[in-house]
């Protein structure tokens, strides 16, 4: 299965994406948005090639779990990134060399998972957790981030940033009959192992889900020595988005591929509304509403961009301010070479 470059939205059957035995299957540059089904992408790939999913971005999904994995062989989850879900990240049974890196994952709740209550969950798993970044996570239990159980192989946890994350009561890990090696970690409140450390990670802008570290940050180049150094040559950093010290803050490599506007919330809408969109290239971007006969009553943007994620509001208004009246608009993106549009409504 090889899904690029599209939008999965509200969808409720039990799985948006199944991979399935024996088939090598790659998820690549999609978006998961507002989903509500059993699993956003239901994993059972005992004898297969490999999954690989990297590159997506997994928002306000309320599914159980987000990635539901069942004897993978070879599970591959880079650089993706998972934003405001109601729901565990990732839980895996009794599956061999799945590797979580370079993810981010940032202000998502669990919802229980049977008896557990945490972020990622493996059971009977041989896991590798490396360089991601986990900031402002709650888990509704107050259990853990990561819980492994029943497990012959110890988890592995190297180079990550755990900070602003609430688990209530316990410890950020939790194990049952088996080992973690915990090391080379920036983990708030602290945690025994090697090299770990509780300091600032010094995040560029978390309030607005920049997760570069900034200049003087205590996680540069201070991940394992024996990992894959970043590609600027030097010692890994910890975390997902390493510091490029030959220009300074590097944009993330999970950018979506293409241009990407997204639906507004709310929808419908009185007071106000938000529109998300992604731009991957230094481009011209301009932003207009239009009312059912297609005239135009607000432009909301007109500028040169760079690369990365943005948003602006709708007030309701026309450019004279003058208050629209229900009904329904719709708002159109467009650069040089792309454009699209979506509906929204105005409620009274």
């Amino acid at each position: 299965m090889l899904s690029v470059c599209r939008l999965f939205y509200k969808n409720k059957n039990r799985s948006v994406i199944e991979c399935l035995v024996n088939t090598y299957s790659e998820i690549s540059n999609c978006e998961f948005d507002s989903n509500l089904p059993l699993s956003v992408v239901l994993a059972v790939v005992s004898g297969n090639p490999g999954t690989l999913i990297n590159y997506n971005i997994f928002r306000n999904n309320h599914g159980r779990p987000i990635i539901f994995a069942i004897g993978a062989d070879s599970l591959n989850l880079i650089e993706n990134i998972f934003e405001s879900n109601k729901a565990a990240a990732l839980v895996n049974w009794q599956s061999i060399g799945t590797f979580f890196y370079r993810n981010i994952l940032y202000d998502n709740i669990d919802t229980a998972y049977g008896d557990y209550n945490c972020m990622i969950l493996a059971q009977d798993t041989e896991i590798e957790i490396v360089n991601n970044t986990f900031y402002g996570n709650i888990t509704t239990g107050g259990m853990a981030v990561f819980a492994e159980d029943h497990h012959t192989y110890p988890g592995i946890i190297i180079n990550n940033i755990f900070w602003g994350n609430y688990y209530g009561y316990g410890d950020i890990f939790q194990t049952w009959g088996v080992d973690i090696n915990v090391l080379y970690n920036d983990i708030q409140g602290g945690w025994p192992g090697i090299s770990n450390i509780d300091v600032d990670p010094m995040f560029v802008d978390p309030a607005n889900n920049d997760f570069h570290l900034m200049p003087g940050s205590p996680c540069i180049d201070a991940g394992h020595p024996g990992y894959p150094y970043d590609p600027d040559g030097t010692i890994a950093d910890m975390g997902a988005l390493y510091f490029d010290q030959t220009v300074g803050i590097k944009l993330p490599p999970m950018l979506p591929r293409e241009i990407t506007l997204h639906q507004n919330y709310p929808n419908p809408f009185n007071v106000g509304t938000k529109i998300s969109f992604f731009v991957y290239d230094q481009t011209e971007v301009t932003i207009n509403v239009f009312d059912m006969l297609g005239r135009r009553v607000c432009s909301l943007l007109d500028k040169q961009l760079q690369a990365g994620k943005y948003n602006i509001t709708w007030d309701g208004r026309s450019d004279t301010g003058e208050p629209m009246s229900s009904g329904v608009y719709f708002y159109n993106l467009k650069t040089d070479s792309f454009e699209d549009s979506r509906k929204m409504v105005i409620l009274k």
